[in-house]
């Protein structure tokens, strides 16, 4: 978090490339991965377009980032459906979110 909230969408970016390079390893987990994710849709909220540069925003696009979270769900995590996803990134949402309102 500390990144993120440092660096904003660009350290997003830069954890997420990382995690699903590491969760692809073994050396992290998909878990933690949607909270990041979850934490750059926040964030993403939260900031103007303008402000960002081309490569942010395609990593953060709303298909780009979709496959991203369901390849933990599917992949990585062996979830079975659409709502358990969901269900999941809910859950990381509310760890996430005290985290960003500091």
């Amino acid at each position: 978090m500390a990144a993120v909230q440092t660096d904003g969408l660009a350290g997003a970016m830069r954890l997420s490339a990382q995690c699903m390079d590491e969760v692809r390893a073994g050396q992290q987990s998909a878990h933690y991965c949607l909270g990041l994710e979850s934490a750059s849709m926040m964030l993403l909220r939260k900031t103007v377009p303008a402000t960002l540069d081309a490569t942010t925003l395609d990593w953060f696009e709303g298909e780009a980032m979709t496959n991203r979270v369901l390849t933990y769900c599917y992949t990585h995590l062996a979830l079975k459906g659409d709502m358990q996803c969901l269900t999941l990134m809910g859950i990381a949402k509310a760890a996430v979110a005290p985290l960003l309102a500091e």
